[in-house]
């Protein structure tokens, strides 16, 4: 039901405009004579404001997954602010996580989960509220032609040889839920530190499959056979971004988290595997 106080202001703005539509009609019938209004137009654009011009330096510390595109994404952002340099630092996510922790100097942080980000929010090292660049996916990774035909899951329990990426680590956890989720239990895996040394491992033939993040995957191309899990796994991980505190050139560092965030940016990281939120 519309408002009565709202309907009664709109009313009254109907019937002014209409007593004032009335008044102007009255008016050119009784003078008739007067000039017809000029056509000129004054120029009330005034002086045109330009907008400052960022620069400076943004050091940033991302997951290692990105580091393939993150160079693309930082290009085009450097096409529209040619006078901002950006720095960038790859490493696992509990790794820049300890580092941040322990004082080490950065703009940006962009981590592989939401659990590292929070303990960095917790320092009081971040600048408002981090937020969700992209979501993170597993596949199964295994050698050309696929040749154990790995399709889910419950098949690496027959293939003999499996890496997983260590516990703690995003990938890992994300690797260990979807397991649970799927109720796998695998014997005869490695743990190795990261998505990457997984599939190190496969192409090396140490083991017949891994489970890794899809960006780590299309980074391999193809010196392995990628099998998609999105119809049997539902779980993702989420990929974090934050200005920190400790931010030398501020507005840089922000403009660079909005471009991150951004509809061009969100396209050029589903071309590389991440899945948007």
């Amino acid at each position: 039901m519309v408002n009565q106080s709202l309907a009664s202001r709109i009313a009254a703005v109907a019937l002014t405009s209409a007593l004032l539509l009335a008044g102007a009609a009255c008016a050119s019938d009784d003078d008739s004579s007067a000039p017809p209004p000029s056509t000129d137009r004054p120029d009330t654009a005034g002086p045109t404001v330009r907008q400052p011009t960022l620069e400076g330096t943004v050091s940033v510390l991302a997951a290692e997954p990105l580091a393939e595109v993150m160079p693309l994404l930082v290009e085009r952002f450097r096409a529209e602010n040619p006078a901002i340099d950006v720095t960038m630092r790859f490493d696992s996510t509990p790794v820049l996580t300890m580092e941040l922790l322990d004082g080490a100097s950065a703009d940006v942080f962009i981590a592989a989960d939401q659990a590292n980000m929070a303990a960095v929010v917790a320092e009081g090292a971040t600048d408002g509220t981090p937020r969700v660049l992209a979501l993170a996916r597993l596949v199964i990774v295994t050698a050309p032609g696929n040749p154990s035909d790995i399709v889910t899951l419950a098949d690496l329990a027959g293939a003999g040889s499996a890496a997983l990426c260590s516990d703690g680590t995003p990938c890992g956890v994300l690797t260990d839920a979807a397991l649970d989720a799927a109720a796998v239990s695998l014997d005869g895996t490695t743990r190795v530190a990261s998505g990457r040394d997984a599939i190190e491992s496969v192409v090396a033939g140490d083991v017949e499959a891994a489970v890794v993040f899809a960006a780590d995957a299309r980074a391999a191309g193809d010196a392995v056979e990628v099998v998609d899990l999105r119809r049997e796994v539902e779980i993702t991980g989420h990929y974090t971004i934050a200005t920190l505190v400790a931010a030398v050139d501020g507005l840089a560092a922000r403009a660079f988290v909005e471009f991150a965030l951004s509809d061009e940016a969100t396209e050029l990281l589903e071309r590389y595997g991440f899945d948007r939120e």
